[in-house]
């Protein structure tokens, strides 16, 4: 084997760590030498570890494998595949699916209507959601409005009666969701969010 040969051999054989140092580096968000080098070392090393190994091997047991050498050769790539083919198809199992963030609305401003507890507004689950809203409304010393019912996907609010009735006024109020999984209604993340409530005669 010539040394033209060698380096083609050499080339081919290093495609598959060069294949996930792409993969590496792709999954870093700011570069890192340090990780980069280190990887570089292992895998060059290894590259040269284990050809020099094989060719010692081979050397010392030329004799007795020469006529079988191409069926070894066989089943060192076979399960060389096979075993690389498994791990990529168990690698799929485990990898969690990509997770849709709650979409969360947010309000700057709400009208209400003083002294009385019936009241319009325009609240809801946004359809693109996977969870189900319960939306609670508070002033922001903790004092409840109201809290509604469980709302789907799409599902909204625009007639809603208040717990207690307030007077004409400016208020700093909240607007909460609690979250809950639609399989099985355990609890899921939720958020909140501020906004100037305007009670009008």
């Amino acid at each position: 084997m010539g040394i033209g040969e060698i380096c083609l051999l050499g080339v081919g054989l290093s495609m598959d760590a060069f294949a996930v140092s792409i993969c590496k580096g792709l999954q870093m968000r700011k570069f890192n030498g340090k990780q980069a080098l280190w990887m570089g070392i292992f895998f060059g090393g290894f590259q040269a570890l284990m050809p020099l190994t094989g060719w010692l091997l081979g050397a010392l047991f030329a004799k007795h494998i020469m006529r079988y050498s191409h069926w070894i050769a066989f089943v060192l790539l076979a399960f060389i595949g096979g075993k690389m083919l498994l791990e990529s198809i168990r690698q799929k199992k485990e990898e969690p699916s990509e997770e849709k963030g709650i979409l969360i609305p947010g309000y700057t401003s709400m009208v209400m209507k003083a002294n009385t507890k019936e009241q319009t507004v325009s609240i809801g689950n946004p359809a693109d959601n996977d969870c189900i809203f319960v939306i609670v409304l508070k002033l922001e010393d903790g004092t409840k409005l109201f809290e509604s019912q469980e709302l789907k996907p799409g599902e909204g609010l625009e007639n809603i009666t208040l717990d207690q009735e307030l007077e004409a006024g400016e208020y700093q109020a909240v607007i909460e969701y609690k979250c809950y999984s639609l399989e099985d209604k355990s609890p899921l993340n939720g958020g909140s969010a501020e906004f100037k409530l305007y009670v009008k005669e």
